[in-house]
C-alpha cells in the first residue's frame, strides 16, 4: 500500500485509537469500585454480557468464538470498503473508527474477561435499560452517523422533518 492510502486510514485509525483507550480505561476504573449512585436516572455497576448487545443471545449457547468472529467479519468488510470506496470523508471515515474502536474494544474483553465489561445503567424509576459501556455508545453513535449520512439526510432537515 502507497503513502497516500495509509494516509486514507488515518482518521478512521485515530479515531477507533482513542475510543478502545477510553473504553478499556473507563471499565478497567469503574470494575475496580462496586455499583454506585451517581444521578436519579444513571449508576454506575459492574456486570458481564455474555450475549451481544442488550444482553441478546446471552443463554442461547453461542460461544464468544463466534462473537469475535463475527466482529472480525465487520471490521474487513468495513476496512475493504474505505480502501476501495472512490471518494470518502472524514465523517464515514471517524464514524468507522467509532464502530470499529467500540467492536475492538468488546472483542478484548470477550478474549480477557470471557464476556463483555458493562457498567452504565440509565433508569427511570425501576425501569432499567440494558447496561452499556463505552464501546458500545461508539459503536451506536457511528452506525447513527453513518446510517444519517447514507441514507442522504443532513441535520438542519431532519430537524425540519424533510429529507433531501
Amino acid at each position: 500500500m502507497t503513502l497516500s492510502t495509509w494516509i486514507r486510514f488515518l482518521p478512521t485509525l485515530i479515531t477507533a485509537t482513542v475510543l478502545l483507550f477510553l473504553d478499556q480505561s473507563t471499565k478497567n476504573i469503574v470494575f475496580e469500585g462496586g455499583t454506585f449512585y451517581v444521578t436519579s436516572f444513571l449508576n454506575i455497576t459492574n456486570c458481564f454480557n455474555y450475549g451481544i448487545s442488550f444482553g441478546l443471545f446471552a443463554f442461547a449457547g453461542m460461544s464468544q468464538v463466534f462473537f469475535i468472529f463475527i466482529a472480525f467479519i465487520i471490521a474487513l468488510f468495513a476496512l475493504y470498503y474505505i480502501y476501495t470506496a472512490p471518494s470518502i470523508n472524514n465523517v464515514e471515515l471517524c464514524s468507522i473508527g467509532l464502530v470499529l474502536g467500540g467492536a475492538a474494544g468488546n472483542v478484548m474483553d470477550r478474549i480477557y474477561h470471557g464476556a463483555v465489561r458493562d457498567f452504565l445503567d440509565l433508569h427511570i424509576m425501576h425501569y432499567h435499560w440494558p447496561a452499556f459501556n463505552v464501546a458500545d455508545a461508539g459503536i451506536v453513535l457511528g452506525s447513527l452517523i453513518l446510517l444519517l449520512f447514507y441514507t442522504k439526510y443532513d441535520i438542519i432537515s431532519l430537524a425540519k422533518g424533510r429529507n433531501k
